[in-house]
């Protein structure tokens, strides 16, 4: 497919610079894949959409602090963002600069030294970091929240947080906890957050929980790739980045319950695309491999599953998630869960969500589609 099938005119005022708060107030699409039906709600009514032993799948992938800002000696501050740690004190860092760096340059980030080792592609650079404390211990101490260069734009041009009062003043401070699912859980791992999972509260939860709504997770650490743009005429050129994954035994087993009562309706409602990028990557061992089902830690590997139009969902039977940019594989992935004329719809959707002002992107509206 042609990556202008995926373009449309967004508002700069409807993309979205903080989350709503409580996060479960955000609004809610609703959309029928069978009837066409659309309704209007807010994420907190997401129950009424859910039955007992419907099984929520989530991403509990924590976000890492990996913004880094660094300071050269001359005292020109330069950007950088944690790739990945190669070893003890050797880190993989995407530096922003403007003027040039060097090898042998040295970057301070206190009390953490960075020596440029050498130049690994454009703007990658391998770092030496001094002390080697490994890199979640150093980023929680000197990394900030990696957020989406569009929020961080809309920030800026609009002056968001002063023109929506003291709840937003220190937005920068809040991110920690704004760009973090609730349900997150580990060492930090991911460049980005799973953000459809970002609507959830901790009574959210426990409300789904009463209902006899069950919850397992994967995890998938979302990758630097995230944030690089399509840049490519077609999908099929775009080259699809890597990312790590984990489905735990627990999950699978829950899979398979929730499986076996499909004829009584009950669903796996799948929370975010990157969660569907695990199920779907991991479906044919989960489906066809008995050794998975009773593997006792679970399966693991790399995906870089590209979803479009024509894909065959084999474990998601609802998706909730956010709206995306355009020109973007999300929206592809979205695309062909609406079905066989599912870009079609997918833009009608779109249309309709700007036309009610729904805000959009990472701290944007959630939709779930049935």
């Amino acid at each position: 497919m042609h990556m202008s099938e995926l373009e449309y005119d967004l508002p700069p005022e409807l993309i979205a610079a903080t989350p709503v708060e409580p996060r479960d107030q955000s609004r809610l699409m609703v959309v029928d894949r069978t009837t066409g039906e659309i309704q209007h709600r807010h994420f907190t009514d997401i129950a009424e959409f859910l039955r007992p032993h419907d099984l929520l799948v989530v991403n509990n992938t924590r976000v890492l602090p990996a913004k880094l800002s660094l300071k050269r000696k001359s005292g020109g501050l330069i950007t950088g963002l944690f790739v990945a740690q190669r070893g003890p004190g050797m880190w993989d860092v995407l530096l922003r600069t403007r003027g040039k760096v060097r090898e042998g340059e040295e970057l301070i980030g206190a009390p953490y030294s960075f020596l440029l080792e050498r130049r690994q592609g454009e703007g990658l650079w391998r770092v030496r970091v001094t002390p080697g404390d490994d890199a979640p211990t150093a980023l929680a101490q000197i990394g900030h929240v990696p957020l989406p260069p569009y929020i961080e734009k809309q920030r800026r041009l609009a002056g968001a947080a002063a023109a929506q009062g003291d709840q937003q003043a220190d937005a920068s401070a809040a991110d920690r906890r704004w760009y973090q699912t609730v349900y997150a859980q580990g060492i930090g791992r991911s460049v980005a957050a799973p953000t459809a999972g970002l609507h959830f509260t901790p009574e959210l939860l426990t409300r789904l929980e009463a209902a006899g709504v069950r919850r397992a997770a994967v995890a998938l650490d979302v990758g630097l790739g995230t944030f690089l743009p399509v840049e490519t005429e077609t999908l099929d050129a775009h080259p699809m980045h890597t990312e790590r994954y984990h489905v735990p035994a627990e999950t699978i087993a829950a899979i398979h319950e929730t499986r076996a009562m499909k004829s009584d309706g009950r669903k796996i409602v799948v929370v975010g695309t990157t969660a569907v990028r695990t199920l779907e990557t991991a479906a044919p061992t989960i489906l066809e491999s008995p050794a998975a089902v009773h593997a006792p830690t679970g399966i693991s590997g790399d995906t870089n599953l590209k979803i479009a139009p024509g894909f065959p969902f084999r474990l998601t039977d609802s998706l909730i998630t956010n709206f995306h940019l355009p020109r973007s594989t999300l929206m592809a992935l979205v695309g062909a869960f609406l079905g066989n004329d599912g870009v079609d719809r997918l833009k009608t959707v779109y249309a309709l969500a700007v036309r009610e002002k729904y805000r959009f992107y990472s701290y944007g509206d959630a939709m779930l589609i049935r």
